[in-house]
């Protein structure tokens, strides 16, 4: 791998925008600056539109002369295609312009024409499996990649996996493959994927031992492949006997998990996720899903964010969707829903989901046997058939799907999610992403023009004081480690909070008869709201006007809570007085005296008790 030292080492450049400091008595220059700033900001906004986040995979060929094209427009079928083949492999420059593409076996450059010595590569293997992929030389710009496999088709069924590399800068930039067939290792499994390694420079090769539970990761940096190997034990032993080796493993976007299918290992079939860790290279806790009988999983991919992940299965027309944002077993497997079901092909069938691959869009796009059309999984972020699985999505002008879509580099399609917190009107709205590790720089714009420069963050945990009430269209804009650049946004609803208040037109009564009746006076100005009374006494009301009567005498503070539609709170209390009846009772000092001189002494002997009570004596005459 000792080539000419022809190339410069690839720069990236970090974006840090910092205000500047400004003093009241310089109102002139803040005003410039200011003007600046928005300036500026407004060309970042504009040269971020509808931008996706990294254009490696911009164009992909596979199947029967088919193929599509990533643009900012929107995704268009291609016919320019040359491939006849079960799985491919294709990479485009950073721009989104397309360098080369291959089954494997044959290169065609970007006139789709083979390749200078772009023919004969060592590759071979079924459509279940994925046995080539392009991985760039780290650093070593315009070096590329190819890795391949070979499957003897005989038994004993025995591998190997190969390189070659692409110098693209030969031909007048076509491309010249300059090293061929170089043998890497023996006994490998027709399947691999690549994520990008901690640093944002390296990259993981991750793939399979035949006969074996063991996973591989081959470590490629600027030196190129690193001849230490890191093993990992799994849970599933990938056979040697015909199709049992086939099956996709695919790293996460997110590049924290995996996820290895063997599609006919056993009946029922099943599959294992684990935890990957990028910066070692070593895959740990494997956790094995046991499907129905006749089920066998062909293919699986991962949501954008790697919190949902998809299994395509043989043997039924399904596709799975699986939880994986909490690392438990059975919670995993009792998360399981199907996302989608192709309806079978009169007479033949074989329509199952043999290939599914994320694109920059962000959505899932689906390979069926011998179609037309591909599919697509439009929300793979979203539970269950919410994701919104359609068969025939995309027609292919011509083309025809095979087996399997374009093997990438899966950190092409990271795209994190952000939360926001605290979206009542008056709060602070506080703004994170679920995923910062792949981050180098970023810049909020939180859509609320009316704050001016307010309106915009550079902070990783960010908030904002949003100036009224609406829907607010919130974008962060980030720049990845690698000078890469992606776009997220969402609709942010603001919502007035209610206000609680009530009345009660007799707050202090006597115990005997007593019935407390409230009256709700709440409002708020648009939307509505709920109402939770609770009376002090461990009861409680969710009625607009309750009635409620005490069974004992005491003071009780009575509390009325608001919640909003929207989840806005809000909470009043007052004071009610349950007075205990006066305990009565009469004694006098003389029961009998005589007429002319008689004074009786009538009391209260309760009175003694320290009761305040108002006494109406009737004296019988």
């Amino acid at each position: 791998m000792n080539l000419d030292e022809r190339n410069k080492d690839n720069k990236s450049y970090k974006l840090n925008i910092r205000p500047s400091r400004v003093t009241n008595a310089d109102k002139t220059g803040y005003i410039f600056f200011m003007i600046k700033r928005i300036f500026f900001i407004l060309i970042l906004l504009t040269s971020f539109l509808r931008v996706f986040p990294q254009k490696e995979a911009a164009y992909w060929y596979f199947g029967t002369k088919a193929g599509i094209h990533f643009t900012d427009s929107g995704v268009f079928a291609l016919t320019d295609g040359k491939l006849m083949t079960d799985m491919s492999g294709a990479i485009s420059d950073a721009a989104g312009n397309l360098l080369f593409y291959t089954d494997g076996r044959t290169v065609f450059n970007k006139e789709h024409k083979i390749m200078l010595n772009g023919s004969g590569l060592n590759c071979s293997g079924s459509g279940y499996g994925q046995y080539v992929i392009i991985v760039p030389w780290p650093q070593k710009n315009g070096f590329y990649f190819i890795f391949t496999t070979i499957i003897q088709s005989s038994i004993p069924y025995s591998s190997g996996l190969y390189y070659s590399i692409v110098d693209i800068s030969q031909d007048s930039n076509r491309g010249s493959v300059v090293s061929k067939n170089n043998f890497l290792m023996a006994n490998v499994g027709s399947k691999m994927n690549a994520i990008m390694h901690s640093n944002g420079k390296a990259i993981w090769l991750v793939t399979h031992l035949m006969g074996s539970d063991s996973f591989v990761s081959l470590l490629i940096d600027q030196n190129g492949i690193n001849i230490s190997k890191k093993f990992s034990k799994g849970n599933i032993l990938l056979s040697t006997s015909s199709l049992s080796h086939d099956g996709y493993i695919k790293v996460a976007p997110s590049s924290d998990l995996l996820v290895h299918c063997t599609h006919r290992a056993s009946n029922p079939g099943k599959f294992e996720i684990c935890e990957f860790d990028n910066s070692s290279g070593i895959i740990t806790d494997c956790i094995t899903i046991s499907l129905k009988l006749n089920e066998r999983p062909m293919t699986s991919e991962f949501s954008p964010s790697g919190k949902l992940l998809y299994i395509g299965l043989d043997g039924s027309y399904n596709i799975y969707q699986y939880d994986v944002s909490v690392w438990d077993s059975s919670t995993i497997k009792n998360s399981e829903k199907i996302a989608g079901c192709n309806v079978p092909k009169v007479p033949n069938g074989g329509n199952y989901p043999r290939g599914m691959q994320v694109g920059l869009d962000g959505k899932i796009y689906v390979s069926t046997g011998y179609q037309a059309y591909l599919g697509v999984i439009q929300y793979p972020e979203q539970s269950g058939t919410s994701c919104n699985y359609v068969e025939n999505y995309l027609f292919l002008e011509g083309g025809t799907t095979m087996f399997g879509l374009p093997n990438f580099i899966q950190s092409y399609f990271f795209k994190p999610e952000f939360k926001a917190e605290h979206t009542c009107l008056g709060d602070t709205t506080l703004f994170a992403l679920t995923d910062t590790s792949h981050i180098d720089s970023l810049l909020w714009d939180f859509g609320d023009t009316n704050s001016a420069t307010s309106n915009f963050s550079t902070q990783l945990k960010s908030s904002h004081v949003f100036s009224d009430t609406g829907i607010y269209n919130v974008q962060v804009f980030l720049w990845h480690s690698a000078g890469k650049k992606d776009t997220l946004q969402r609709e942010i609803r603001i919502s007035p909070y209610p206000k609680a208040d009530f009345y009660i037109p007799d707050a202090i009564q006597c115990q005997s008869e007593n019935v407390f009746y409230f009256r709700d006076t709440s409002s708020i100005c648009s939307g509505k709201f709920d109402w939770t009374w609770d009376f002090g006494d461990s009861s409680v009301s969710y009625d607009q006007h309750p009635v409620h009567k005490y069974v004992k005498a005491d003071s009780f503070n009575v509390s009325l809570s608001l919640l909003s539609d929207y989840g806005c709170e809000d909470k009043i209390s007052k004071q009610v007085v349950v007075h205990p009846l006066p305990n009565t009772s009469i004694s006098t000092d003389q029961y009998a005296q005589c007429l002319n001189q008689n004074q009786f002494q009538f009391f209260n002997p309760n009175d003694s008790l320290g009761l305040s009570t108002s006494k109406l004596w009737l004296f019988g005459d």
